[in-house]
Order: C-alpha cells, then sequence, then structure tokens
C-alpha cells in the first residue's frame, strides 16, 4: 500500500525526483513542484523509494542505476534538438552521497562511471566551458554556507546564474541559434526574482483602461445549468428507448397511412372543380410550346403546373387513369405524402420528440379538411409544399449557408407557384435570425434575402419581357390594349366577399374538422405567448399568423384557401402540446408521462378522423361528371360548340379523353369563363353570335355565373314568352347592367343561355345536397344551313373532322357531297 508519509530531506535512502515541471522551475531558480509549493510524494513513492523509471539522478531516464552525470558535462543527444545542460546552475546533481547534506558539491564520479546520459545513449560530448563547449556555462558555484535551500536541494536564487537577457519581461535562461529557454509566470507562486531589485520596477495596472466599458456593453451569457447528481438526472431525463429501426417502422406506417387515406375513392370524391380543369389544360399548354391555352393574364405565376407538366410523363399521360382530372389527382397524391413525411421531420428536429412529430404527422394526413383538399389539383398543394421544404432545410441546416440556400430557393419556388406564398416570406427571415449564430446572423440574412427575392424576380422579369408589367396608359408610348401583371394583381385585390367570405368558410371548415380548427386558433396563441421564453415556438406562431391575416382581410375567401394553414395548424398543436406536457413532467421528473400522453392522443385522433371523415371515402358526386361526358361522346356532333365548366375541357377536346374516346374530339369545346375574357373567343369563334353556341353542360357554379340562380332557366318554357322574356330581361339588367340586347360577352353568354332547354340531368347526393348536373341544347333561331364536309381521304369519317365550323354549299374550295348538319335539333 502506498504511504502518505513526508520524507525527511536529507534521510538515507531517499531522495527527491523532481519531474520534468520541477526541473524546469528549479533550473530558473524558481520554486515549482519541485520545490517548497510540491509535497515530496509527488516525486517519489509513497513509501519514500524513488519513483520507478526516475533512478540514476536527476535527468536518467532508463532503469539504468549507474552513476549521476557529471556536472558541466551536456547531453549526449546526437540527431535530437540542442540539449540543456546538465549541470545548470543552482541544481543538485545527483543523490546526496552517504550523509552529505543537500546542497553540497556533487560527490566525484566513481571510477569507470559513465558521464553521459545513460548507458545506452553512447559516449558524452566534451564538457561545456571547454574546447567546443558553452562559454556562458561553467562550473557550478561552490555553495555558500548556511545559504538557505528548499527541498529539492535548489540553492537560493541569490546564488543563481545571472540571465542572458530578457524577453517580454521574462529572463532567458539558456539560448541556442534555434532554441531558448526563459522563465514563467505561474499565478498563485511565488516569483523568486532572477536579479536583485534596482527599484525602477513598475507594477501593471489591475484594471485596464476602459475596461470597464468594454464588460458593460459585451454580451451577456447565461451560465451553464448546474448538473444535478446522477440519481436526480436518470430520473429526470429518463425516456423510453426507442430503437432506430423501430422508429422509422413507424414512419413508413404512417406514410402509408397517409398515401391510403388520400388515394382511396380520390377518384370519386370531391368533386371535379372549375380551378382543376383550368391547371390541367394549362399543363397540356406547357407541352404544346404555350403557358396557357387562352391569353396568359397573370393570375397565378406559371411555375406550378409546369411541375405538373413535368409530372404527366411519369404517371404515363393525360388520360392514363380515365380523365385527365385524375391524372391530376395522382400527381397531387404525392405531393401529399412529402408533405405528410415533412410535417414528420420538422418536429421531429423543432421538438427533439418522436411522439410530438407522430402526432404532427396524423393531425395534418388524416384530417378530412386535408384529404378533401389534398386531393384536388390546386397550387396550393404544390406551393405548400416547397414552403414545407423551405422550412425543413432551414430548421437542420444548423447555420450552415449550403442549407440556407437550398431553403430560400424553395421558399422561391414556393411563391413560383402560388404568388400569395408571399406572405411568408417575413416570417421566414425571422427563422433565418434564429436558426444562425451570432457572428453568422448578419451575412446569412444578406444572403438569404438575396437568394429569395432573385428566384421571385423571374415572375416579374417574364412580365418586363412581355412588356406587360404596366397596364396600357401607364406609360407614354403604351397605348395598345392588353393585359398586365399590376392590372391583373389590382383587379384581384378588389374582389369582395360576395364570392366567398371568411365567415361562411368557417362554417364549412368546423364541418369538416372541428378539431383542427379550434387548434388552429388555440395552438397559434399559446406558442405566441411561450415565444416569450421559446423563439422557435414564436417563430412557429408568426407562420400560421402570416397566413391567418390573408383571410381576416375581408376580401374574398375560398374553402380551399385553408390548404397552407392546415401543416402549420398541425406543427403548433405539437409542439405546443409538447411543451406544456414537458414542463409538466419535469414537475414529476418522469419524462415518460409525456411521450405516452402524446402517444394516446394520436392513437384517439386516428377512430376520431375515420368517423369525422368517413364520408370522403363513401361519397361519389364526381361519377355524375364522368356520366355527363359519356352521354356527350354518345349523343352530340364532333362539331358542335360545347360550352362546359374547364373540368371537361381536356376530355372533350383532345383525343384519348373520357369525353371522345378514341375517335377525335370536340375541336369547339369552350370553357365558359374565357367567353368573357378572350377577344379571341367571343370574336374569332363565336363572332360576337349567341347563336353560335350549341350545347351547355353546366354544373351549378356555371348556373350561377351565367343567371346568378343556381338551378338556372326552368325546364320547358317557351323562349318567346312574353312573360318569360321580360322575368329574365330584368336578371340580364340585374347582372350585367344593360338591356338584353347590348353586344357584351357575358350577356351574349346569357342569350345563348335562355334561348336553350335541358335535354339531360345528373344527380347524386353530395353531403347534406343534392350535385346536378345538366345538358342543355340551344334553340337556334336562325334558318338551318346547309353544309358540305370536306372529303376525308384517308379513309375515316368525314363526319367526325375536326374543322371549326361546317362549310356553306357555296363554298367553291369544298366538292364533297352536302350533308345536312343540324346544329339546332330538339330533343323531345
Amino acid at each position: 500500500m502506498t504511504s502518505l508519509q513526508n520524507p525527511t530531506p536529507g534521510q538515507p535512502g531517499q531522495q527527491p525526483q523532481p519531474n520534468k515541471q520541477g526541473l524546469l522551475q528549479n533550473y530558473t531558480g524558481m520554486p515549482g513542484p519541485a520545490g517548497p509549493g510540491m509535497p515530496p510524494q509527488a516525486m517519489q513513492g509513497g513509501n519514500g523509494a524513488p519513483v520507478p523509471g526516475r533512478q540514476g539522478g536527476l535527468l536518467s531516464r532508463g532503469p539504468n542505476p549507474g552513476p549521476p552525470p557529471q556536472p558541466n558535462v551536456p547531453f549526449n543527444n546526437p540527431g535530437g534538438p540542442p540539449p540543456m545542460p546538465p549541470g545548470g546552475p543552482g541544481i543538485q546533481q545527483g543523490p546526496p552521497q552517504g550523509n552529505q547534506p543537500w546542497g553540497s558539491p556533487p560527490a566525484p564520479m566513481p571510477p569507470g562511471g559513465n558521464p553521459g546520459w545513460n548507458q545506452q545513449r553512447g559516449p558524452a560530448a566534451p564538457p561545456m566551458g571547454g574546447p567546443g563547449g558553452n562559454p556562458n556555462w561553467g562550473p557550478p558555484p561552490a555553495p555558500i554556507p548556511n545559504a538557505p535551500m528548499n527541498m529539492a536541494g535548489v540553492i537560493s536564487p541569490q546564488q543563481s546564474a545571472q540571465p542572458l537577457g530578457f524577453e517580454d519581461g521574462q529572463a532567458i535562461i539558456y539560448s541556442t541559434p534555434n532554441f531558448y529557454l526563459r522563465s514563467a509566470y505561474r499565478p498563485g507562486q511565488p516569483l523568486a526574482s532572477l536579479r536583485r531589485p534596482t527599484g525602477h520596477t513598475k507594477m501593471l495596472p489591475k484594471v485596464m483602461p476602459a475596461q470597464g466599458d468594454r464588460v458593460a456593453s459585451s454580451e451577456t451569457r447565461m451560465m451553464p445549468k448546474v448538473d444535478l447528481s446522477e440519481d436526480v438526472k436518470e430520473r429526470r431525463n429518463f425516456k423510453l428507448p426507442v430503437p432506430r429501426g423501430l422508429e422509422v417502422v413507424i414512419v413508413l406506417l404512417g406514410i402509408v397511412a397517409s398515401f391510403v387515406a388520400h388515394a382511396y375513392n380520390m377518384f370519386n370524391y370531391p368533386r371535379y372543380e372549375l380551378d382543376e380543369g383550368t391547371y390541367m389544360s394549362s399543363a397540356w399548354a406547357i407541352w404544346n410550346g404555350m403557358i396557357t391555352p387562352y391569353a396568359y393574364g397573370y393570375g397565378h405565376p406559371p411555375l406550378a403546373w409546369m411541375q405538373i407538366a413535368a409530372g404527366l410523363p411519369l404517371v404515363g399521360g393525360f388520360f392514363t387513369f380515365g380523365t385527365a382530372v385524375n391524372t391530376g389527382r395522382v400527381i397531387m397524391l404525392f405531393y401529399a405524402v412529402g408533405c405528410s413525411v415533412l410535417v414528420y421531420l420538422i418536429v421531429r428536429k423543432m421538438s427533439e420528440s418522436r411522439a410530438a412529430a407522430l402526432l404532427a404527422m396524423i393531425a395534418f394526413s388524416l384530417s378530412p379538411l386535408s384529404i378533401t383538399f389534398q386531393r384536388q389539383v390546386f397550387l396550393d398543394n404544390i406551393a405548400t409544399f416547397w414552403l414545407l421544404l423551405s422550412l425543413y432545410f432551414l430548421v437542420i441546416g444548423e447555420s450552415r449557408l449550403r442549407f440556407l440556400v437550398m431553403s430560400a430557393v424553395a421558399l422561391g419556388i414556393s411563391f413560383l407557384s402560388k404568388e400569395v406564398f408571399v406572405l411568408f416570406i417575413p416570417a421566414m427571415i425571422y427563422g433565418v435570425w434564429i436558426y444562425t449564430t451570432k457572428f453568422q446572423r448578419k451575412f446569412s440574412m444578406v444572403a438569404y434575402i438575396y437568394t429569395v427575392f432573385s428566384v421571385c424576380s423571374a415572375f416579374v422579369l417574364m412580365a418586363v419581357l412581355k412588356g406587360e408589367l404596366f397596364p396600357p396608359g401607364w406609360l407614354p408610348w403604351d397605348h395598345i390594349a392588353h393585359l398586365s401583371m399590376i392590372g391583373t394583381f389590382t383587379a384581384q385585390a378588389k374582389r369582395g366577399s360576395s364570392e366567398g367570405s371568411v365567415l361562411t368558410m368557417w362554417g364549412a371548415w368546423m364541418s369538416g374538422d372541428f378539431l383542427l380548427m379550434l387548434a388552429g386558433v388555440a395552438a397559434p396563441f399559446l406558442n405566441l405567448f411561450m415565444g416569450i421564453w421559446n423563439r422557435k415556438q414564436l417563430f412557429l406562431a408568426l407562420l400560421a399568423a402570416s397566413f391567418w391575416l390573408l383571410l381576416l382581410r375581408g376580401g374574398v375567401v375560398l374553402s380551399f384557401y385553408i390548404i397552407p394553414l392546415i401543416p402549420f395548424i398541425a406543427i403548433n398543436l405539437a409542439v405546443a402540446l409538447d411543451a406544456i406536457l414537458r414542463a409538466i413532467a419535469r414537475l414529476f421528473y418522469f419524462d415518460l408521462m409525456r411521450s405516452v400522453l402524446l402517444v394516446f392522443l394520436t392513437l384517439l385522433l386516428i377512430p376520431y378522423y375515420i368517423l369525422q371523415g368517413g364520408y370522403a371515402y363513401t361519397l361519389a358526386p364526381a361519377s355524375i361528371q364522368v356520366q355527363a361526358m359519356t352521354w356527350v361522346r354518345s349523343h352530340v356532333p364532333r362539331n358542335a360548340v360545347v360550352v362546359t365548366n374547364s373540368w371537361a375541357e381536356m376530355d372533350l377536346k383532345h383525343p384519348g379523353g373520357l369525353g371522345v374516346g378514341n375517335e377525335s374530339g370536340f375541336p369547339n369545346t369552350l370553357v365558359y369563363v374565357n367567353i368573357d375574357d378572350d377577344a379571341t373567343v367571343y370574336n374569332g369563334v363565336l363572332s360576337n353570335n349567341p347563336d353560335r353556341i350549341d350545347y351547355f353542360i353546366a354544373d351549378s357554379e356555371m348556373l350561377t355565373y351565367i343567371t346568378g340562380d343556381s338551378q338556372g332557366k326552368p325546364q320547358g318554357v317557351d323562349p318567346n314568352d312574353p312573360d318569360k322574356i321580360a322575368k329574365w330581361k330584368d336578371k340580364i339588367d340585374q347582372l350585367y347592367g344593360g338591356g338584353l340586347d347590348a353586344g357584351t360577352t357575358a350577356k351574349l353568354l346569357m342569350k345563348a343561355f335562355f334561348y336553350s332547354q335541358r335535354v339531360a340531368t345528373f344527380q347524386v347526393n353530395d353531403h347534406n345536397e343534392k350535385f346536378q348536373i345538366d345538358i342543355f341544347q340551344v334553340i337556334h333561331t336562325t334558318g338551318l344551313p346547309q353544309a358540305r364536309t370536306v372529303p376525308d381521304h384517308s379513309g375515316n369519317d368525314s363526319n367526325t373532322g375536326s374543322s371549326t365550323f361546317a362549310s356553306t354549299i357555296g363554298s367553291t374550295t369544298n366538292t364533297g357531297s352536302p350533308i345536312p348538319l343540324d346544329r339546332r335539333t330538339i330533343f323531345s
């Protein structure tokens, strides 16, 4: 057992064994670990025996128990750095011989002794002070009788050698061409001066000038928390160990659940909407070298339907799944699943809780509102995916520039997918301020803002290059009528709540998902309050509040405007609940309780959503829209002018669509809203003549647009009845402000519909109402024209040709046989 007794200096059989640090300090004449400040146990074994590997004198390195080195003989270190002289002044060169006191001159070397480093280091070099030696070093001075010495046998500083020079106030003890040794100051130990005081020594001030101002202006930092004892730490931080493989399996099950919930019955519910057909037609235009099939009016940036067009080859084309809208919904399915994964990853990173991330993923993926709107071909679904991707890159970036750039690019793409996502840019810039370190913050924010606006400016640049940024008349040289970006946005800003208000939509959203909408109000407020302590929660609250401002502005609000809010409601809900439960768990030192409660809430949501949103898997309002297109394929001539909603345009106009099958399409299919806006339609195709229109395929949305009444015109009423004309004349005056004979485009559509009757009706239940599709045929007021068809030299039926209008008999360019084309037959 090691003894802790302090040996008595000079006791036979015991000797101090200074270490390397003690050697340096004693050599400089200052007390150190080998001097009075260090107990002898630091230099020798506890039983007083020399430390193994240190026998043989002060500088011996091996187990050689030979005699100590001779004074004034340098180290023999071939090939190494210049050695330190072993016989420096004031150092005892070996253990005392017999009863010789400490501090006495070393005993003479025994005959045959090795004056070198040790027996394995080879012959010794010539002694210093002699030939080839250092003239600055010589034999150690003779000890002064009764001179004070320390426990290591070091002579007092008065007997130390004079230094060779000074550097930075420290004495140079030893110097060679490429090495020097100087003294060092160690706080807490008395400093023995190497020279006598001169009386000119100056003390540095304890406080540097202006140090108080520098301390006051420096950043205040919180001290780290004091570590708790291990048992308390284990009880407080105990977490259920979840293997990485198990987490992957749970996430994959969540992804599968999201995929199945969005895919099942998505071709039947919800009904096809106008915007869905519009964006699929625009995707077709991209493949044919256009931005839109009609004049592009800058209503939305074109990047979203460019992405749809890019995804069409991956799913097999426009009509792989029956209708063009069905194919678009398949593409939306992948965006929805991608959003589900991003919601999980974002919450997993921000809250560091798997349970909270799973709750957010289920709340977002299985919500009836999410299933209803994310199935549809809306630009909001595409832009939401890119916004979530931007947020994910930001939270995992850890102030790395490449992730900030990727986040900025993704945010710019979300804007180019739908322009209203510009509202999220200020909150995202605040997120950059949070997720970057202080010394990188300025550069990171400049780089982020520059990248975002560089990407977003592509939309404005397109309008500038086309000369359509400003409305006509704003510039002195611009007097030709044309569409413009500023004019379109000004018109959209003036849209009132008569087309849809937030109060009306709130009722529809509450009936769709009561819990999610309540969470959409409560969770951001909770995070806004807790953001006083946690700025990341404040950041999430600002993201949700950014879009609530759009909905509450007082303008038009449509039902699908809630799409960008759904993921942020789920994220705010999960993070807020996790923070509250984490605070409660700290009181009981039981963090496992938090995870169990979050998992329990997640499991409760699944049956709730199945019961609350079961209609999404059973209703089939889109089935009658498919039936209407099938009826048109069998009963309407191919050269008829058909006015319809945009959801049927692609399937009626192009071969392969559901409305035409493998035959040629209806080339004169027109979307009712474009008749008002596009001069090439009402002047070129219709020649401003309502009698050119043959059929209407009308749903309630189209009937409301034309007549102001979702039921349209009653069946079987004589269009020449005076009372009926007076009734609908008042309606026309109310809607369009003018007489029945005025030649405006909207009245053109109204007048054509007035002289029509219903020939087919399709009806189905949709929630608590009847969804109905009516097909009307226009009763023409002009005489029956005789027409010739162009001879078909390909062997196909000429009646299925793609000419815009039938040519008259009087034409000199057509030589085929006359075939009457009845565009006015009234079906009984």
